[in-house]
């Protein structure tokens, strides 16, 4: 079992997920690619999840939707507010999917039918979750969506290809929110856009955030974005949470040396044409090695790490993370104060 997540004061939490595990049973053997995470969410509160592809991040989010299908399996609980999404019946998951959480997937024209009219794809989640409403109403409400994400009523009536991939994109998000959910997950929203559409896509889910108090997870690469978004920043490896807690504290201070290695990879305008990646590839989930998964790319690496899988550690009320350097004195801040003060051009540089 993971450590308990620890309680917060304020509202109760709209999500709450405990132990969230997700195997494949494969020919070559299981592999875990969501291994006991846990974590809660208040309402109208934004977490991003970090990490490198293959770090488990978009396979948590289908399974927090119940998308998984077989060979994989879902162990573990996932509840918004008093309902237990991992409990529900195939009938039950279908009506809470999209009215109790949502989700804006990574690739918008893959998403939407191409050969159907975006007012036909928006009435569709209206109809299937609420069958008595009359169609005048679903009319209204297809055109309320749409205004909500700064499109035109007229946008009803075109087909996918007819959009730019902003517009796609923006289509999606009001899908997500048509019947108001208390969670939505944003899965890689802003890939393959401009950098000015970015902006406004993110614009966008900000708003609409705030205005309905919807809590919102949002799935990315960009270290960058998620300091300017989210509330609370989680950090998945090979499966696991490395590291979560408030995005101004993981930033100034982070405790797990792979947190600290994604925010120092950031381009900085003090190092122009500097670029310092992670050395090594993530391992196969189907031979993770011994101890801790991260000690083969670990600069810090200590005896420990190759024996014992470290548990996760407090570091105040809302922050955790899984490293042995926590219990050595001065943890990860000493390691990298000791490595600047020796060889002041390795160090990694990080945000101060």
């Amino acid at each position: 079992m993971t450590a308990a997540v620890p309680s917060r004061e304020g509202p109760a939490p709209v999500l709450r997920v405990e132990d969230l595990c997700v195997d494949y049973f494969t020919d070559a053997g299981r592999l875990r690619a969501c291994d006991q995470v846990s974590f809660e969410l208040g309402p109208g509160q934004r977490l991003g999840l970090v990490g490198e592809s293959g770090s488990g991040k978009s396979t948590m989010a289908l399974a927090l939707m119940r998308m998984i299908k077989p060979p994989g399996k879902i162990a573990g609980r996932v509840f918004v507010g008093d309902d237990e999404l991992t409990s529900m019946d195939d009938n039950a998951i279908r009506s809470a999917r999209m009215r109790l959480i949502g989700m804006v997937p990574q690739a918008a024209m893959s998403a939407l039918n191409p050969v159907i009219r975006i007012r036909a794809q928006i009435a569709d989640v209206l109809q299937v979750h609420e069958p008595a409403m009359p169609d005048a109403q679903v009319k209204a409400r297809i055109a309320e969506v749409l205004e909500a994400v700064e499109l035109r009523p007229e946008v009803a009536n075109l087909y996918p290809h007819e959009l730019s991939g902003g517009m796609k994109q923006r289509v999606c998000i009001a899908i997500a929110v048509a019947l108001r959910p208390k969670v939505i997950i944003a899965d890689e929203p802003t890939s393959a856009l401009d950098v000015i559409v970015q902006r406004q896509v993110m614009d966008t889910i900000g708003r609409l955030q705030r205005e309905m108090n919807i809590a919102v997870i949002l799935i990315g690469h960009d270290m960058g974005l998620m300091a300017q978004f989210v509330d609370r920043l989680s950090v998945m490896y090979a499966g696991k949470l490395a590291e979560i807690g408030p995005t101004g504290e993981l930033f100034a201070r982070p405790t797990h040396p792979y947190t600290h290695m994604l925010i120092s990879s950031l381009p900085t305008l003090g190092k122009k044409g500097v670029f310092r990646g992670i050395p090594g590839i993530t391992p196969s989930l189907l031979s993770l090695p011994s101890g801790c998964y991260f000690r083969t790319r670990c600069p810090y690496a200590m005896p420990i790490c190759s024996e014992v899988t470290p548990a996760q550690q407090a570091h105040g009320t809302d922050h955790r993370s899984s490293c042995h350097l926590s219990n050595v004195e001065g943890g990860l801040t000493g390691r990298i104060a000791a490595e600047a003060a020796s060889v002041p051009d390795a160090r990694m540089g990080g945000f101060s």
